[in-house]
């Protein structure tokens, strides 16, 4: 059971990471396209920070739902499991 939590918070960090990236590659991308390509110009620019908190939280959110998603997904899997085995030795008893 602590393996299978291991995997869950590995899982939910991996998205964590993957959506901070994917907003920082996706501001840098459409701010390069307005601004001059002198990084420090988009760096001291203050909204720059603004929407990339605001896309990262956006990114998170939808990861963490995701991820919601397949734990419970996950969890009905394991409780059909469940059901099966014991309605296996349900069986095997004769009940």
């Amino acid at each position: 059971m602590q393996f299978i939590r291991f995997i869950d918070v590995l899982h939910g960090f991996i998205l964590y990471l993957l959506a901070y990236f994917a907003t920082i590659i996706i501001v840098f991308a459409h701010r390069q396209k307005t601004i001059s390509r002198d990084y420090t110009t988009l760096i001291k620019n203050q909204d720059f920070y603004f929407v990339a908190l605001l896309i990262f939280f956006i990114w998170y959110n939808c990861a963490r739902i995701l991820q919601k998603i397949t734990s419970t997904i996950n969890s009905i899997g394991v409780l059909t499991t469940i059901a099966k085995s014991v309605e296996g030795v349900f069986e095997r008893v004769g009940a």
